[in-house]
């Protein structure tokens, strides 16, 4: 009897491109139907966080503003969490165009700029701050209160009692909003707000770091729980991840023994409620129900095979410190539009990728940061590298090791691959994310898929960050024809191609 498709399996398939699924299915997108990008609050209680940014003029009105204080003695308050928020997701510039509505941008990186990613935060005992659950309103730095009062029996009780939360007095919870993602790119949304919603976590586990938090992202919670807690409409906007952040100085990490990734119960499709969108199906798939269900699906553990296939370039890396400076490089941050086709030297690319990775290594300080690093593998496609022969190679973070797959000048495929982009053409190097399917299918179940992209992206907005810090150009691209990828890396199609990051010479 042939085994049953996981959700996962088939979400995957049939949300990968092709030139000829694209050509037989255009889609034409209606700008008038666009979701709103922000949300919107009607509230007399807004706490504005503005007045502690550390900028001179005010970022909204251009009028001048008090000089603000740094990080003070603890215990924390609206100072640092003004910050934190702002540098992990607020409007950092505003783009004027003559034929068109002008363009606010954000800390984070979207696809289409189109930002389903929101935040929360549950808030106890916190300077100025009344006990409760708060809304962070992007577009105007400030937070709206949703429920006041002491609500962390129940965050306790929604991520398992996770040791991280019980000694925090601070806990963010990310969201992600199908509709405002969905309106572009359809089903292959998810991926995207998955992505983005990564991108996010980048940002604020430096930040979180750099204003005296050891922040701990939780994947495992009670889906509808917590959602339920903020009036989230389960079919609308769902949470992605939660990220406790406990004092760094007085917390006590040998205390926190629990998991941050925790897998769905098995399921089988026919289980799962009909929708006319298979993203909503495979999140609800991968959710989490009750506490029950997570005692019944205990984590099975991950061990991936890190053995050299063959002679290793070692790739040098230059030390940076991300955490000092977080904040000048978020905002110094966009998205490169267009490559010179110069080329990058091998250092600019070690220290990029041995900086995304470095936190994972870590068995004791920073390994936390991460939901599951070693399901992820890495890929690069090397056009024009001083130092590296052009060609195909898997990066072993481990030991900053680019392993050749194949030589050759593939900058044409490249092209091709990324849906003709000149990004992808013009890049002196192409970092390439893959999940094996049956190792995360086993890990995690279909709440795998989740965490791959999570994490996938958190990486990729490391190495933006730090491509920014070596005065190189950065994109990443998650649009592609999935199977070309496969083809060049020669991998088989359970090797899920997860995310593309082009890295060059900006024109």
């Amino acid at each position: 009897m042939p085994r049953r498709e996981s959700i996962l399996e088939i979400y995957h398939r049939e949300t990968k491109y092709s030139e000829e699924g694209l050509a037989r299915k255009p889609r034409s997108i209606d700008a008038s139907s666009q979701p709103p990008l922000f949300k919107e609050y009607r509230s007399d209680k807004q706490i504005n966080l503005t007045p502690f940014l550390p900028f001179p003029k005010n970022p909204f009105t251009g009028q001048p503003m008090r000089p603000a204080a740094g990080p003070g003695p603890r215990p924390f308050g609206l100072p640092e969490i003004s910050r934190l928020l702002y540098f992990t997701n607020g409007v950092t510039g505003i783009v004027h165009f003559a034929s068109e509505m002008s363009r606010i941008l954000r800390a984070a990186p979207s696809a289409g700029a189109l930002y389903p990613t929101e935040i929360y935060a549950a808030a106890r005992g916190v300077k100025d701050l009344p006990d409760g659950l708060y809304s962070y309103l992007v577009r105007d730095h400030c937070l709206v209160p949703l429920w006041d009062g002491d609500y962390w029996a129940e965050i306790l009780e929604y991520t398992f009692d996770h040791d991280a939360v019980k000694q925090s007095r601070l806990v963010l919870l990310l969201s992600g909003i199908y509709r405002r993602s969905e309106w572009r790119y359809e089903d292959r949304a998810y991926r995207r707000i998955l992505l983005d919603t990564g991108h996010v976590l980048g940002n604020l586990v430096l930040a979180a770091r750099r204003e005296g938090f050891a922040p701990y992202p939780i994947g495992g919670f009670v889906d509808d729980a917590l959602g339920g807690l903020l009036f989230l409409e389960a079919d609308e906007e769902v949470i992605l991840a939660a990220v406790a952040l406990p004092d760094r100085d007085s917390h006590r990490p040998e205390a926190i023994k629990g998991t941050q990734a925790w897998p769905s119960p098995p399921r089988i499709p026919e289980s799962i409620p009909e929708s006319p969108s298979l993203m909503r199906r495979l999140h609800a798939a991968g959710a989490i129900s009750s506490p029950l269900e997570h005692r019944r699906s205990e984590r099975k553990p991950f061990a991936a095979a890190r053995t050299l296939t063959g002679a290793g370039i070692a790739l040098p890396a230059a030390p940076i410190d991300l955490v000092s400076l977080v904040q000048d490089l978020v905002l110094k941050r966009r998205s490169t539009r267009a490559f010179s086709g110069a080329p990058i030297n091998a250092e600019d690319l070690g220290t990029i990728l041995h900086a995304a990775y470095r936190e994972t290594l870590s068995a004791s300080l920073d390994r936390r940061l991460y939901f599951e690093p070693d399901l992820l593998s890495t890929y690069v496609v090397a056009t024009s590298v001083e130092g590296l022969p052009a060609g195909v190679y898997r990066y072993y973070p481990e030991t900053q090791e680019a392993v050749e797959v194949r030589r050759g000048e593939f900058r044409q495929q490249v092209w091709h691959f990324a849906l003709t982009q000149e990004l992808g053409r013009d890049a002196a190097a192409t970092v390439i994310h893959v999940a094996d399917m049956d190792d995360a299918l086993a890990a995690h179940g279909d709440r795998a898929y989740r965490y791959v992209h999570l994490d996938a992206g958190h990486v990729g907005q490391t190495m933006n960050l730090v491509a920014v810090a070596r005065g190189r150009g950065v994109s990443g691209i998650g649009g592609f024809f999935d199977d070309e990828v496969n083809g060049l890396l020669d991998l088989p199609f359970r090797k899920m191609i997860v995310y593309l990051t082009a890295i060059g010479v900006s024109a």
